[in-house]
């Protein structure tokens, strides 16, 4: 069984066929010659390739560019990589080790070290391509598995693929206004899609707003039924952080542990949004924004509301205006934080004005006046 392939790349014939022999003689690896560096590229990305093996007395600058492209590119630097002879300066030497190579051999060469070289250098690549992939392997499990079970869960309730994935584009919109890193978006799209799991179990269930015990039910029966597979542990954890109702946990972070974690509190606003915006989006942005401080964190629902108004055309029919305070109604949503002139926050943007917040906001102004106009976006219809 060949061990791989080794490229030997020398403008010397009678160099490369002797060392070609010998490698062939008394090993397992199959050799391919070339007369240059450049002449070796078509190589680069063979999965078979164990090694270059370069001539270092000539072609200097081409050998330390194909080196560079070996270690630079995912897809090649798997391959061991050998120089040949005297690099002839200091510098050249150096230059080898800085880009990666794996070993200088001179002349005359050992068979022994060098395929004990060629051997050492594969195994020891290969462990850290193992290592590098294998978060790209699990990923890619994950998005199989997630996409395979909301099939399912489309299966029993048709018409919930289509809109988990919405709540992925949704989501993701969301999750780049608060600049949650790149590397934290798998497990949200995977937990976008897998909340409404428990379909498949109960399908029948109501889930609609305002009904906090059914949801929080349904997103831990979800929760337990990803939970055990590892590639999905973290999308569970994020399921059940969506049954938790917000309780001022403060600004996004990557340490999220001791509170909901901001892509839990992302997920359900984008969700409760999706499956309620069948009539009108900018009625399903109010109906989301009366629960803003109690089922949803306020800083999502503000960002909520400016990812409907640019994705949906339909939900532009807002108009901004500042209105004094003896002029606040029911129904105007506030379009920044409410704060009285000593600086205690009453609302949060976002919030829509009920007849109950309305007599909490005079009873502080008669104490503690709100002094200036307060920016308000009123409704077209």
């Amino acid at each position: 069984m060949s061990e791989g392939i080794v490229v030997i790349a020398d403008p010397d014939r009678g160099r490369r066929e002797s060392l070609a022999f010998a490698l062939e003689a008394h090993t397992n690896f199959r050799v391919e010659e070339v007369a240059s560096p450049e002449a070796a590229r078509p190589y680069l990305g063979v999965i078979d390739v164990a090694a270059i093996v370069c001539d270092a007395r000539s072609d200097a600058q081409n050998n330390y560019d194909l080196l560079r492209e070996v270690r630079n590119s995912p897809r090649c630097n798997h391959i061991s990589f050998v120089l040949t002879g005297d690099c002839a300066a200091g510098w050249g030497r150096a230059a080898a080790w800085t880009h990666g190579v794996d070993a200088i051999l001179n002349y005359p060469l050992d068979m022994a070290e060098l395929v004990a070289c060629v051997r050492h250098s594969r195994a020891r690549r290969q462990a850290r391509a193992w290592e590098v992939g294998k978060p790209a392997d699990d990923h890619l499990a994950a998005h199989q598995t997630s996409l395979l079970l909301a099939t399912l869960t489309d299966a029993a309730a048709p018409g919930l693929l289509s809109m988990t994935e919405e709540i992925v584009a949704v989501a993701q919109a969301l999750a780049a206004e608060f600049d949650i890193a790149g590397g934290l978006l798998g497990d949200l799209h995977h937990a976008a899609r897998l909340h409404q799991l428990a379909r498949l179990i109960e399908p029948g269930t109501p889930w609609e707003l305002p009904d906090p015990p059914t949801f929080s039910r349904l997103v831990a029966s979800s929760a337990r039924l990803v939970t055990e597979i590892p590639s999905l542990g973290t999308a569970a954890e994020l399921i059940a952080g969506m049954a938790a109702h917000w309780d001022g946990s403060g600004i996004p972070s990557h340490m999220e542990r001791g509170r909901i974690p901001m892509r839990s509190r992302i997920l359900r606003a984008t969700a409760d949004f999706v499956r309620n915006r069948a009539d009108h989006p900018s009625i399903a942005m109010d109906k989301i924004s009366l629960y803003s401080g109690t089922l949803y964190d306020p800083a999502v629902v503000s960002a909520l509301r400016g990812v409907v108004l640019a994705r949906d055309p339909r939900a532009q029919t807002f108009r901004t205006e500042t209105v004094a305070i003896d002029r606040l109604e029911p129904g105007l949503v506030l379009a920044v934080d409410l704060c009285s002139a000593s600086g205690v926050k009453l609302l949060s943007a976002g919030a829509v004005l009920t007849s109950a917040s309305l007599r909490m906001i005079r009873e502080r102004h008669a104490a503690d006046p709100i002094a200036h106009g307060i920016p308000t976006q009123r409704r077209l219809m």
